[in-house]
């Protein structure tokens, strides 16, 4: 008996190591409860996040743009909101702990709508099977500690057949065990991945409806770095929303399948012992955990600071080379780590007191308990019926009650009750340390839900900014003015105001039809450029009338044009498919005469070895001047009615320079120039000047009283 209470406590204490956490399930489970109450009843905090699946972002999207199937992906949300919740009592216990973190549940309950939209799609098939699986292995370990102890049982009685025909058993146990197991794993697995293309496609289709990527990366300062939460975010808010359900849906069947059966065994005292000891360890630990889920969100922050300047590095490495900055891109990434590394450490420290804590209480405190409630029925301080049931005493207690038990028959009651009790402690160990768990998806939650919110806001025409102050002001993006479409592009008493409020020009009014070119002259800060964004409806239009054709008639070039990584072809063609490419009715020999009047031929042969599908990062290949030299083949390919050319040549020679201006015009495309460049006015018949200060004239070009060697400065006076 002594050996057996050694084995007990070295079990209980090995086993209550992997003891995980209890805030999984709450959190879906009272997410779900909430789905039908909490569409119109949201705080101001959250009340834009109803709008997640709002119309507006269902749209599709041309179909060579995703895969298959995707433009479909979200058309089967009918019953997203058909859920059952099977765990409410526990949900309200879960309310009543945890009221600060009602907040967070709505929150997550929103987010836990996206991942499974419906009761018949793929994640609630994965999420059935895994709770099936679950709730196998629950009764596959009810049933091997009957075995165990049946085994204990064979050695006390020297019974050899029947140890050989126990160990059979257990073998034969082994081989559905194992399946159960790797099953378990696989579709844990699986879910994850189900949540996060789930959410990873309703995110991007959201982030690239409109304008939306522009406007959170230019207009909106919330989030610095929204392609974290679009991939690592969202990434481990899947593992834990996945986890969630094996971690706490399977504690909650041990729980109530081992205590049925230890009831009928030891009666119903025992487990209330332990269930009673694991919810005052559970009040306690409600009330001094740290809020890891805030730590976490910070942690995710600098974590994207310090990548970013990674990033920056490798994005700008020749011109930090040049300029033999190494060592203070050094500074600024040692900086950006040791503050994420203090506050890891601080994290820690808080680590360190709660498993000091979880320690005693759930682990040492539960031996200490489980050891009690063991030893009850042997001492007949409590299950004596139940004894006395099993051990078939004439339906009575005998007065010398410890004399008339078998031996074997105790060893086999104590070992198979021992270790169902060891079961029913871990799974309620796991519960009560869940609550750190649940701060820790808390934090990605509140990340997405931030950049939900985001989303929301700027689709509603709003987003926010810092005043003077360091302040966060919620600003408007929404057209004041009006945008008329036409065949000319004229401004009618439109103001040039920038997203923060700062009006560059109070009004400016001027107008250019089809093959009237314009040069546009101006400081820098002047707002030439500001001027395109709000024709480009980039920024808010703050008054006055912009007549325009549509965007697809406008083609913008900067000074340093955007190259993809991918083939050739889409290096010309951006940002057309290879599947539009081929519905215009173009082949491979257009865009080879594309090349060649660009003076760019050569690289067809020498940089895609004549092939119009090699993949390559042109960003890197080509020089400046071949870079520019492409985009006037990508205007060309796409002759738009107006191109507006923000210093698109100052790479190039003069001479080349001229014929590619003269090449534009005579394929009948009206150019908008923006350069320092003077000897470009010749191709040009208006001329808009723009100072700082919001003074601005618009006149016609006089190229005889333009004298060859003007300088700039001259001219604009």
């Amino acid at each position: 008996m002594k050996s057996s209470f050694s084995q007990l406590s070295l079990l209980m204490t090995k086993d209550n190591n992997n003891i995980k956490s209890l805030s999984d399930l709450t959190l879906f489970s009272t997410n779900i409860s909430n789905n039908a109450n909490e569409s119109t009843s949201l705080s101001s905090e959250t009340s834009n996040e109803n709008n997640v699946t709002s119309s507006s972002h269902k749209r599709k999207f041309p179909n060579e743009l995703f895969p298959k199937g995707l433009n479909n992906f979200y058309e089967k949300e009918s019953l997203a909101y058909s859920f059952v919740n099977p765990f409410s009592i526990i949900n309200n216990l879960i309310n009543k702990l945890f009221k600060g973190d009602i907040n967070f549940l709505k929150k997550a309950a929103l987010l836990s709508r996206i991942a499974i939209p419906s009761l018949f799609c793929q994640e609630s098939l994965t999420l059935i099977l895994l709770l099936l699986s679950l709730a196998i292995r629950t009764f596959l370990s009810i049933w091997i500690a009957s075995i165990h102890g049946s085994v204990v049982k064979t050695i006390v009685e020297l019974d050899f057949p029947s140890f050989c025909r126990c160990i059979l058993i257990l073998l034969c146990y082994s081989l559905p065990a194992s399946f159960i197991n790797s099953s378990i794993q696989y579709l844990n697995s699986t879910l994850t991945m189900l949540f996060r293309r789930r959410l990873t496609y309703h995110f991007l289709l959201r982030y690239l409806h409109n304008m939306i990527f522009y406007h959170v990366t230019s207009l909106d300062k919330r989030i610095e770095h929204p392609d974290q939460r679009l991939t690592d975010d969202i990434n481990k808010w899947s593992r834990s929303l996945a986890s969630l359900f094996s971690n706490l849906a399977k504690p909650i069947l041990d729980i109530i399948f081992l205590s049925k059966r230890l009831s009928h065994s030891m009666g119903i005292s025992g487990p209330l012992i332990i269930i009673a000891w694991y919810s005052f360890t559970a009040l306690i630990t409600s009330f001094i955990a740290p809020k890891f889920g805030k730590y976490m969100t910070q942690t995710q922050e600098l974590e994207g600071e310090y990548r970013s300047i990674h990033s920056s590095l490798i994005g700008h490495s020749e011109e930090i080379a040049f300029y033999r900055g190494n060592y203070f891109e050094l500074r600024k990434l040692v900086h950006a780590f040791d503050n994420l590394w203090k506050h890891s450490k601080k994290i820690l420290l808080k680590k360190l007191f709660m498993g000091c804590f979880d320690s005693l209480l759930v682990k040492h405190g539960a031996v200490i308990v489980g050891y009690f409630v063991v030893i009850l029925p042997v001492f007949g301080l409590m299950g004596q019926k139940a004894n006395q049931k099993n051990l078939n005493i004439n339906n009575r207690i005998e007065p010398n009650f410890h004399s008339s038990i078998n031996p074997s028959q105790l060893t086999l009651d104590y070992t198979r009750n021992s270790s169902l009790l060891i079961n029913l402690s871990k799974a309620i160990g796991r519960l009560v340390l869940s609550y750190n768990d649940i701060q820790y998806l808390n934090g990605f939650t509140t990340l997405i839900c931030q950049l939900n919110d985001t989303f929301n806001d700027l689709q509603n025409g709003h987003y926010k900014d810092f005043n003077i102050d360091g302040k966060e002001v919620l600003l408007s993006s929404e057209n004041t003015g009006k945008y008329v479409h036409s065949d000319v592009i004229s401004f009618s008493d439109t103001p040039v105001v920038t997203p923060k409020g700062e009006v560059l020009i109070q009004a400016i009014s001027f107008s250019i039809s089809r093959g009237n070119n314009l040069f546009i002259m101006g400081s820098n800060g002047s707002g030439k450029s500001s001027l395109f964004r709000i024709l480009g409806e980039l920024w808010p239009l703050k008054g006055g009338i912009v007549t325009k054709p549509d965007p697809i008639h406008i083609f913008y070039v900067p000074q340093r044009p955007y190259l993809p990584k991918g083939t050739l072809r889409e290096q010309i063609i951006y940002p057309d498919t290879k599947r539009t490419f081929l519905k215009k009715g173009f082949d491979d020999s257009y865009l080879i005469q594309l090349l060649k009047d660009v003076s760019l031929s050569y690289i067809l042969t020498k940089r895609a070895h004549s092939n119009f599908d090699y993949i390559l990062n042109w960003d890197e290949a080509l020089s400046g001047g071949e870079k520019q030299k492409l985009a006037i083949a990508r205007i060309a390919y796409h002759n738009p009615i107006f191109a507006i050319l923000d210093e698109a040549t100052s790479a190039v020679s003069v001479d080349l320079e001229g014929f590619l201006y003269s090449y534009l015009i005579n394929k009948g495309i009206t150019l908008i120039t923006i350069s320092h460049r003077l000897h470009l006015l010749r191709f040009h018949y208006y001329l808009l000047k723009i100072e700082i200060g919001g003074t601005w004239s618009f006149e016609t070009i006089n190229n005889k009283q333009i004298p060859r060697l003007e300088s700039y400065s001259n001219l604009m006076k």
